[in-house]
């Protein structure tokens, strides 16, 4: 059983989007099909508390319960792609270099590495502008940066070094 989205488009240019459960199975002559159990309706109708919800409904026929997990828990940060681009720069020295050139050539006091890891991982990650990317910082682990310490404009100044 799992989720599925279904794209339909209209002649208008418009795609409609809708969330079906769907279940697989084989039929008589063993090809693998699949059936709607049930249809959820236009996806932006299903909102992530619907998701949550159902999930809750499925685990407690286990006799388990989701939402007490996620409360207790918490959710979890996304890391491993970001882990793979810092140590991508890590190795090519990349942020030695830019303190070099900060403390020889500028009078910059805030954490200029800690901001253009942040603009280059966010590029790399999820591109978006410099304010939603102060946004994306809660949703990420980014090793050796304190995202409390990142504020647009020191992003700003940090693209101008």
């Amino acid at each position: 059983m799992f989720l599925r989205k279904v794209e339909s488009k209209r002649k208008s240019g418009y795609t409609h989007t809708t969330v079906q459960l769907v279940e697989s199975y084989r039929n008589e002559e063993g090809k693998s099909r699949t059936r709607i159990l049930y249809h959820f309706g236009p996806l932006d109708k299903f909102l992530q508390a619907d998701a949550d919800k159902l999930v809750d409904s499925v685990l407690k026929m286990k006799g388990e319960v989701f939402l007490d997990h996620l409360e207790k828990f918490g959710s979890a940060k996304n890391f491993g792609d970001l882990f793979t681009i810092f140590r991508i720069l890590k190795e090519l020295k990349f942020f030695q270099e830019i303190e070099k050139i900060k403390e020889s050539e500028t009078r910059i006091e805030f954490d200029l590495v800690g901001h253009i890891n942040a603009l280059i991982s966010n590029r790399i990650n999820d591109p978006s502008s410099k304010l939603k990317l102060l946004s994306w910082l809660e949703l990420v682990y980014l090793p050796e940066l304190k995202s409390s310490g990142i504020n647009y404009n020191n992003l700003l100044r940090s693209m101008d070094f």
